[in-house]
């Protein structure tokens, strides 16, 4: 399997976040995978993304983004490096585009899949990140939910519930002693959406 990733491990606010989430995707897919990984000097020029997924060696493939997002698409250095205004034929060859950020659940997620992606995974509202390493890993769970369930041949919408599940399993656990923490894990699940197909498996 192809597996391409992004990370802005540079952002100011999340990029060690974002350093960590990419580490977990590689420890995941580390063997059965031809990775490659685009990080925050790379992402200021999207040309090299679109170089990347149309190299007909690099087909078909998997796209994990831990980046900022928006309604459009994918942000890194206050730009999009990707979004619904570039090229189209970025995601012909997509099985699963699966993005930990912002918004991009809105129209992006929509956009990919309408234009070749077989299925889309991401947050279609604001997401927040507590930060401080008591927090952390609160944050990291569900994300390893999801990964270990699509490396263990899982589709899709396993997938996507086995990451609820455990989001719900945190809210559960915190809820009586730490009502902000367990309100903001339950804004990230509920805005949780996949497109597209969803039996899609990654492909091996």
């Amino acid at each position: 399997m192809n597996l391409l990733i992004t990370k802005d491990e540079k952002d100011d606010s999340l990029g060690a976040f974002f350093e960590k989430c990419a580490a977990i995707a590689l420890s995941l897919f580390k063997d059965s995978a031809n990775i490659e990984v685009l990080s925050s000097q790379k992402l200021k020029n999207n040309v090299i993304f679109s170089m990347t997924v149309n190299n007909t060696s690099f087909t078909p493939f998997n796209f994990f983004a831990f980046t900022h997002g928006n309604e459009d698409g994918l942000i890194s250095d206050n730009q999009n490096y990707v979004g619904c205004d570039k090229d189209r034929s970025c995601w012909e060859n997509a099985n699963i585009v699966y993005n930990y950020s912002c918004l991009s659940g809105c129209l992006f997620g929509k956009f990919v899949v309408e234009n070749g992606a077989k299925s889309f995974v991401g947050h279609n509202k604001t997401i927040f990140i507590l930060t401080r390493p008591q927090y952390m890993d609160y944050f990291y769970n569900p994300l390893i939910s999801f990964l270990t369930s699509l490396a263990g041949n899982e589709n899709v919408e396993t997938c996507v519930k086995m990451a609820k599940n455990k989001y719900t399993e945190e809210i559960d656990e915190l809820y009586l002693t730490d009502m902000f923490t367990a309100s903001v894990l339950m804004e990230n699940r509920d805005s949780l959406v996949c497109y597209g197909d969803t039996n899609t498996k990654i492909v091996k």
